[in-house]
């Protein structure tokens, strides 16, 4: 119904990957997995570009999509992803995104530049902490990478919060791996949302539900 792909053959039991987004459950056929391995990732955004598809990587000679979710879910149900958008002008928003994995940088700059947010990407959090005190005035909220070189996640949620200018600064944290003392520690420095990286829905969402919520508390003031 979305993406040019080939059906999947004829057996007697299937896979059922569910996904959980915008509050409600999809779920994707599948075939069972036959072995996992490890590869660098390197993706290709443009030789196989079509909807919900997000690029390929080669694995063992072959060519293999990377499936963009929330996209599927945009073209069939976009009525799920109708958040509420009437906190701000989304082009006058500008969020820092500090990520020092080129990979993931560009797929979750991508998501946010989708929206229309206007994205300053940094390579790690000193770099991160460089631009907002250069872009002091603009950036509206920041997106940032746990672990990096020179100052990690939650280093630079620190010398957020610990600033006047920027305590109010909602900082989401992005990971691969959300562990319960992470989530906590998080808690602790003030961190508006732990995430898991590529999860654009729950990232989409949480960018609305914190500008929602820094407006309603400026216009409390």
């Amino acid at each position: 119904e979305v993406a040019e792909v080939a059906p999947l053959p004829q057996i007697n039991n299937y896979l059922i990957l569910i996904f959980q987004l915008a509050g409600h459950e999809i779920g994707l056929l599948a075939t069972r997995p036959v072995n996992s391995v490890e590869i660098a990732m390197s993706s290709d955004n443009l030789s196989h570009r079509q909807p919900a598809i997000m690029g390929s990587v080669i694995i063992d000679s072959k060519t293999t999509y990377l499936v963009d979710i929330y996209k599927f879910i945009k073209i069939l149900h976009p009525e799920w992803l109708q958040v509420s958008q009437e906190v701000t002008d989304i082009q006058s928003v500008t969020i820092l995104f500090a990520e020092d994995s080129v990979f993931f940088r560009e797929q979750v700059s991508k998501f946010m530049d989708e929206e229309g947010f206007k994205v300053i990407k940094a390579e790690d959090g000193e770099v991160a902490w460089q631009l907002l005190q250069q872009h002091r005035n603009e950036i509206d909220l920041v997106v940032t990478d746990i672990e990096m070189p020179r100052l990690d996640g939650f280093g630079l949620a620190r010398k957020i919060k610990l600033e006047n200018d920027f305590k109010d600064l909602p900082v989401i944290a992005l990971t691969t791996l959300a562990g319960t003392e992470d989530i906590a520690r998080g808690k602790e420095l003030g961190l508006a949302d732990y995430l898991i990286k590529l999860d654009k829905g729950n990232l989409i969402e949480s960018i609305f539900r914190n500008l929602e919520q820094k407006r309603a508390k400026n216009d409390g003031n």
